[in-house]
């Protein structure tokens, strides 16, 4: 079954790069962490597309210069991802 990339869909999954770049980053993978990031990079260009975060592009973009900024913690970005996860789990059942 393929699954429709929502705005949802793709905030969940964006998460999920983000939990890995960190992941990536606390054990010393380098190279892994910056592909995280290009991955995340694009996830965050596909959901810039979708005609209802056109509203939000600005959130999208401080997003985006979250996840460059070294003071920016996991626990903050996990934080603010956490609510699309578990709204889209809830929908699938």
């Amino acid at each position: 079954m393929k699954t429709e990339r929502t705005s949802l869909f793709l905030m969940a999954n964006l998460g999920s790069e983000v939990s890995r770049m960190f992941s990536s980053r606390e054990s010393g993978d380098v190279s892994f962490a910056h592909e995280s990031l290009k991955r995340a990079d694009r996830i965050l260009a596909g959901i810039k597309q979708l005609s209802d975060m056109q509203t939000r592009k600005r959130e999208i973009d401080l997003l985006a210069e979250a996840l460059r900024e070294p003071a920016v913690s996991r626990e903050e970005l996990q934080s603010y991802f956490d609510p699309f996860v578990a709204r889209l789990f809830a929908s699938r059942s």
